[in-house]
């Protein structure tokens, strides 16, 4: 593809009284979490 490579699409399902910057927040918590986890994996 001729896309970029430093992005991602996710099709999420959440209660609807959940309040989408919440979601949006949790998300980059655990993409920040995770991203933090494999680069210090692949330094070792």
């Amino acid at each position: 593809m001729d896309g970029e490579d430093n992005h991602v699409h996710l099709l999420v399902e959440y209660p609807p009284k959940l309040a989408v910057s919440v979601l949006v927040n949790f998300v980059a918590f655990l993409w920040r979490f995770c991203g933090y986890r494999v680069a210090n994996y692949a330094e070792a």
